[in-house]
């Protein structure tokens, strides 16, 4: 029976009719949570008083990377898929091979931590969907925190971001469809730390605590990140709270 890892309700007592996509079907994902149910479901994708819907913060902020990266690829023409997704946030120029922000995208505290903060949830809701779906631990209450947060809007934990130092040379053809990948054999900077999590995600290394008591470990978590990094990244990490402190044009590609 299908149990729901955001609410905990069965199929006793409401729907799993939607496909619940673990990353935004508008940036190509293609991987489904079985255990998601309508309900929480279209909370994910649904405007939220004034703020940005999550889904939406997570598709335009590593959309307009992804269109960097095909850029950079020469791949932009390639993909019908991608054609015909819309931005809210981002004017791409096909022809002149640029992107730039629309005046809905407001360089203003206000919009720009509430931005961020739905940013975030869609970080720790494609954490928990996907831990779900690859190894089916996501009711483990270890990760209560992370649903109290991403699902019911409480509490502030941090999202820390790795912004790089030296600019990295695409050498790999980008993935036609965006993964998020618990195996770091092919990202030989990441650690891996009880209490944290790092993952890098079109071209961006990001670190997230997956449990409660986080804080705990905080400092031997960057200490070894430190070691595993070097100079490539800059230290200490940021603890994300405007969607500005992330390089969302990727401008540490160099073609």
């Amino acid at each position: 029976m299908k149990k729901c890892l955001w609410c905990s309700k069965t199929e006793l007592n409401t729907t799993f009719l939607n496909l619940a996509h673990t990353i935004p079907e508008s940036l190509g994902g293609s991987f489904i949570c079985e255990n998601v149910c309508d309900p929480c479901n279209t909370y994910f994708g649904a405007k939220q008083n004034r703020n940005a819907e999550i889904d939406l913060a997570i598709k335009e902020t590593f959309y307009a990377s992804y269109i960097r990266f095909l850029l950079a690829f020469k791949q932009i023409g390639k993909s019908k898929e991608l054609a015909r997704v819309k931005s809210f946030y981002f004017q791409i120029n096909i022809e002149k091979l640029s992107i730039s922000t629309k005046p809905a995208f407001k360089y203003l505290p206000g919009f720009q931590q509430s931005f961020c903060r739905q940013f975030k949830k869609g970080l720790y809701k494609m954490f928990l969907e996907e831990s779900e779906r690859q190894f089916g631990n996501g009711h483990n209450s270890e990760f209560d925190f992370i649903r109290e947060f991403a699902r019911f809007d409480l509490g502030d934990p941090p999202v820390y971001y790795y912004y790089r130092l030296l600019p990295f040379i695409t050498t790999l053809k980008p993935m036609i469809k965006p993964e998020f990948s618990f195996d770091k054999r092919h990202y030989p900077y990441l650690v891996e730390e009880p209490g944290f999590f790092e993952f890098e995600f079109l071209g961006h290394v990001f670190g997230i605590p997956i449990s409660r008591s986080w804080d705990l470990v905080i400092h031997n978590y960057l200490r070894k990140s430190r070691s595993a990094k070097g100079s490539y990244f800059r230290f200490p990490p940021i603890n994300i709270r405007s969607i500005t402190e992330i390089d969302i044009f990727l401008k540490c590609i160099h073609d």
